[in-house]
């Protein structure tokens, strides 16, 4: 179960369709976590709605969330789930969507992408590997921020 531990007695029966195997929580319920996750800056609720969306396909959804939590308490998640709703915004590979985007955009999630791996984010790094090889570093973060600012 996907949130099973960060609920209190009181929230227990908000989060009652989800617990009892119904993988479709209602809005008002996701957005109370929502709140509560950005408010606290409560990294392990915020994983498990980034969990809960991604995986329901509804990264869109979520992208407000994930900036939020990225700008606000520079979570490397965060960072790295905003490069990543927008880099599978389309039905391409990563790279491929990066290649058909426009150059804000682009400038964009990179600077996500980047930002995530600078504050330590392991799956980030990965990634860059693939976009950029193994023997390749990218610019600074704030190289793809300055571009998009353009």
């Amino acid at each position: 179960m996907l949130l099973i531990g960060t609920c209190n007695n009181n929230d227990k029966k908000n989060y009652k369709n989800y617990t009892e195997g119904n993988p479709v929580l209602e809005k008002d319920t996701l957005n109370t976590m929502i709140n509560k996750a950005l408010k606290n800056n409560d990294s392990l609720l915020y994983n498990k709605l980034a969990s809960y969306y991604l995986l329901h396909n509804m990264g869109e959804e979520f992208l407000l969330t994930a900036l939020k939590m990225a700008n606000k308490y520079n979570n490397a998640e965060a960072c790295y789930h905003v490069y990543d709703i927008i880099a599978y915004s389309t039905p391409k590979e990563p790279q491929k969507a990066l290649e058909l985007m426009d150059s804000k955009t682009k400038n964009l999630a990179l600077y996500y992408l980047i930002k995530s791996s600078e504050l330590g984010f392991v799956n980030a790094k990965y990634q860059i590997n693939e976009i950029w090889g193994k023997d390749k570093s990218p610019p600074k973060s704030t190289h793809f921020l300055q571009l998009f600012s353009k």
